[in-house]
């Protein structure tokens, strides 16, 4: 009974759901104490401070209520009516300077919003400036002491491994809060991006003496040997086992060549099965020229952009260390892996990524 009279009177000042009203309202309350309280447990100093500041508000306020209690007993009601009145529309003036300020704080926050989603490309690649730095002071500072080739194959397979999980194809769904869901894409894109130039940067300046951003200690000559190959020798050296060159370049080509020939057969099958469910009365080898036929006219483009931009890649690697084609043959040895146990890579629209749209823009394809 008296439950419900308590619910009667809540539901007075509060309204409908005055339950939830309530206890909304005492969650806050606990959370603004805790955090009082936290803060003058951490910052006991200005804590005491504004208690103070507070404690002299509070005590004008009083001082105040009694003046106007006095004003009142000595016979001056009119003019403490007045004074109420002042309080009053200098307290609707402060709910009006308080309605501008909610105003501002919403039109900022649509900037900032909006100012974010423009700058998520930015944001990803300061990102990956930061990756790029870390790894290159922890490869660094691990040469200075030690031989480098396991180093290298670990961080290379790492490295390439997380760049294909990030940019593994996604289907994007309509998201609730929609600015989240552009955030996150623009951001995942330019992170893509991003990663994607901190590969070809790492592996263009890990045997660099000269980086202007690391300590001197760190600009020095790498030991890397895999075997009895020096590694650290340039590609292009005539006198050092050339042989080991050309295996190195042999088998990092045939690894990207057998890349290119699964997308092809994965999007051979796709059509296979389109024109099989379409027409089922074809002969198995129509149909297997027909899909391979449409596979391999989808995928020239591309294939033109892979034989461009591998040719120019090892040209430019082979007047650096053998350790950077090693990397290379690191690096398809991975993607191939991965397009093997992520199969949507396969038949993934290609063209998008920086270096298809580089190697697009520069050479006109």
């Amino acid at each position: 009974m008296k439950e419900n009279k308590l619910l009667k009177i809540l539901a007075k000042f509060f309204g409908q759901n005055a339950e939830l009203k309530v206890y909304k309202f005492l969650r806050w309350a606990l959370v603004i104490a805790g955090l009082l309280i936290i803060l003058g447990i951490l910052f006991p100093t200005a804590m005491t401070i504004f208690w103070n500041i507070l404690w002299v508000i509070l005590f004008f306020f009083v001082l105040m209520f009694f003046g106007l209690g006095l004003l009142t007993i000595l016979g001056m009601k009119n003019e403490v009516s007045k004074i109420l009145d002042l309080l009053l529309e200098g307290g609707m003036s402060f709910i009006d300077f308080l309605d501008f300020i909610k105003d501002v704080w919403k039109k900022f926050v649509e900037l900032l919003l909006e100012f974010l989603l423009l700058a998520a490309w930015i944001l990803a690649y300061i990102v990956c400036g930061i990756i790029y730095i870390l790894i290159l002071l922890l490869y660094k500072s691990v040469g200075s002491h030690y031989d480098v080739t396991l180093m290298t194959i670990g961080i290379t397979i790492l490295m390439v491994a997380a760049f294909g999980i990030i940019s593994k194809p996604k289907v994007y769904v309509e998201a609730a809060n929609v600015w989240a869901a552009k955030f996150k894409k623009r951001f995942r894109q330019g992170m893509i991006d991003g990663l994607e130039i901190v590969l070809f940067v790492f592996f263009l300046t890990i045997d660099s003496t000269n980086l202007f951003f690391l300590p001197q200690e760190l600009n020095i000559p790498l030991r890397a040997e895999f075997g009895d190959q020096d590694l650290m020798v340039k590609s292009m050296d005539y006198h050092t086992n050339f042989k080991f060159t050309l295996t190195l370049l042999i088998l990092a080509t045939t690894f990207e060549v057998i890349r290119n020939m699964l997308r092809v057969v994965a999007w051979a099958r796709f059509y296979y099965a389109k024109d099989m469910f379409e027409n089922p009365e074809a002969p198995f080898m129509q149909l297997l020229k027909g899909s391979l036929r449409k596979s391999f006219n989808d995928m020239k483009n591309d294939l033109i952009k892979f034989i461009t931009f591998t040719t120019v890649l090892f040209f430019v690697f082979m007047f650096f260390p053998k350790l950077k084609l090693f990397t290379l043959l690191l690096a398809s040895v991975t993607n191939l892996a991965l397009d093997l146990f992520i199969r949507e890579r396969l038949t993934a629209p290609r063209g998008e990524d920086l270096i298809s749209r580089t190697i697009a823009w520069v050479f006109r394809l």
